[in-house]
């Protein structure tokens, strides 16, 4: 206080101010009640105040502002709390909210690999349903062989007993020849036809044996084929176990039929022993009957061969056929079941050859199969889901900014609409204020677009029709500018303006109006007006000069016109 104020002298008007001045040289600073300062040297400083109070005057206000600062005070640090109570549930949600879209993101991965399987496991069901259609027509073809074969084997087995009953025949053509002999030749014959009989029985036993065989076999590898697909082949399966029983039960009973004739071959060889005395006694006797049987017996060996060859022919055939289905699949990828469907009539063999060379140049057509597609799709794939996500997150983040972009500027356009609403109500006053009558408006080219559409100032001076204010004067134009500023001045007041020959386009009448209307705004508001001109210096309340005496030097020159008023005795 002291170091500040030690110098500084507070008397109670400008006329004592200035005698302590001039009494005491200008050594120290001297201030009014009404705030003019006289500085140590001379120069004054000061302008237009409230009339209401002066700045040392203040003190009841100033401790009504002192305890509203208090009370703002408290006020702050109550809102600072609800500020820190708002920024702690703002991390809070911001936190859930985080977490809430990583787990979103989490999900949206989550579809993507379901999505991805279940179109896997579309693709594993096609595949099935195709294996399964593929096996059944390959059941179906099995079942066709099979029977084409008992057909085979009942042809076989009616032209054995047919050969068997010619040997009947001509064993009973054996016995009536035989008449004649001995009883001991009667007995040898007998057992020499069940002998044959037995044999015969046994071969054809042994062959449909090998062929029930053959027919197991067929049936375990379909079923071992088929295992791929337990599920869905499983009354199939059921079926070949069922068959694969049955045709167990017949080999069994077969392998019993054969072993009951082993049983009856070896009686009967015992019988053939103990008849083989007397046979030889009647062995002249039956020499040329024997020769006849021997050629019948030839015959029937080489029926047995023809059976025989054609049994091999039948098992080389069905190699050639499994060597021909794993040629197709190996080359063509194709079984007997679906290769019908690409099945073509030819005309010749000449016509097969050239279509199978033809085919072959087309498959050498495709080129190399590349063998790294799969790894190359899983890390385009991978690559792909990145830049996926990537992407995702940043159309995310751009619907996010358009969505606060949209929302600031729907809050601006409706500050600005608001605002621009008051400023051309207020406009409309001033305008009629400052002319003395006429209209003023403010109007936007593109009300749809306040933000980036242009502003059009339509007025109408009192006694003229002007539309535009292109058809304004100089001084009108310049009139009708400050009457927009002051417009906007009372939507948005400022404690201080400055305004610097604002007056200088104005004529003498024009002037009066805005030195009048400009003593009203000062109220509030207050002005540094620099001009030149008359009306305005005579409108204000204080005047300061600034000139030149002295080349070099300025003085400063200050003259209160309400103080002057009262000395000259002119105060109202």
């Amino acid at each position: 206080m002291e170091n500040l104020l030690a110098r500084t002298v507070i008397v109670s008007d400008l006329d004592a101010a200035i005698a302590m001045s001039q009494r005491y040289r200008s050594r120290f600073k001297i201030v009014t009640l009404d705030g003019q300062v006289m500085n140590a040297g001379g120069s004054m400083t000061g302008g237009s105040v409230n009339k209401d109070a002066g700045i040392l005057s203040r003190a009841n206000e100033l401790e009504k502002l002192t305890g509203e600062e208090k009370a703002l005070q408290q006020e702050k640090l109550v809102l600072e709390a609800e500020l820190q109570e708002a920024q702690r549930q703002f991390d809070q949600v911001e936190f859930e909210l985080t977490a809430a879209r990583d787990q979103l993101r989490a999900a949206e991965d989550q579809v993507l690999r379901l999505q991805g399987q279940e179109k896997q496991y579309e693709i594993l069901l096609d595949a099935v349903i195709h294996a399964e259609e593929t096996a059944k027509r390959e059941q179906e073809s099995i079942r066709q062989r099979d029977e084409g074969d008992r057909e085979r084997f009942a042809a076989q087995r009616a032209k054995v007993q047919i050969y068997t009953q010619q040997l009947a025949q001509i064993r009973e053509e054996i016995a009536r020849l035989e008449g004649s002999q001995s009883a001991a030749a009667e007995a040898t014959a007998q057992m020499t036809g069940k002998v044959t009989a037995l044999k015969t029985e046994e071969a054809a036993l042994e062959a449909e044996r090998a062929t029930a065989q053959e027919h197991i076999l067929d049936l375990k590898q379909l079923q071992s084929a088929m295992e791929g697909d337990r599920e869905k082949k499983i009354a199939l399966m059921d079926a070949i176990r069922e068959d694969n029983r049955r045709l167990e039960k017949e080999m069994e009973q077969l392998v019993r039929s054969q072993t009951e004739n082993d049983e009856r071959s070896r009686q009967v060889e015992q019988e053939l022993k103990a008849v083989q005395t007397a046979r030889a006694e009647c062995e002249a006797a039956k020499t040329r009957s024997e020769r006849e049987a021997q050629e019948k017996n030839k015959d029937i060996l080489n029926m047995e061969r023809a059976c025989a060859l054609l049994e091999q022919k039948k098992v080389t055939s069905s190699m050639e056929e499994s060597q021909i289905v794993d040629k197709l699949w190996d080359s063509y990828g194709l079984t007997p079941g679906t290769a019908g469907e690409f099945r073509v009539e030819l005309e010749s063999t000449a016509a097969g050859n050239r279509r199978a060379s033809e085919l072959k140049r087309k498959i050498a057509g495709l080129g190399t199969p590349n063998l790294g597609a799969i790894e190359e799709y899983a890390r385009v794939n991978e690559r792909y889901s990145y830049l996926a996500s990537q992407r995702d997150d940043v159309l995310t983040s751009k619907r996010e900014l358009e969505s606060i972009i949209r929302d600031i500027t729907k809050e601006m356009t409706s500050i600005f609409v608001t605002e621009f609403g008051r400023i051309d109500h207020y406009f409309g006053q001033v305008f009629e204020e400052m002319f003395g009558g006429g209209k003023g408006q403010l109007i936007l080219e593109d009300p749809e677009n306040p933000l980036t559409c242009g502003i059009e100032i339509r007025v109408q001076p009192p006694g003229k029709q002007v539309k535009t204010i292109t058809l304004l004067s100089g001084g009108e134009k310049a009139f009708v500018a400050t009457a927009l500023y002051f417009s906007i001045l009372k939507v948005r007041p400022t404690p201080f303006c400055l305004l610097d020959e604002i007056d200088a386009a104005l004529d003498d009448r024009n002037v009066e109006r805005f030195a009048s209307y400009l003593h009203n705004l000062s109220k509030n508001t207050q002005f540094i007006v620099i001009t030149h001109r008359r009306g305005t210096m005579e409108a204000s309340d204080v005047l300061y000069g600034v000139t030149m005496q002295e080349q070099g030097v300025s003085k400063l020159l200050r003259l209160d016109l309400n103080q002057m008023e009262q000395y000259l005795g002119i105060a109202e």
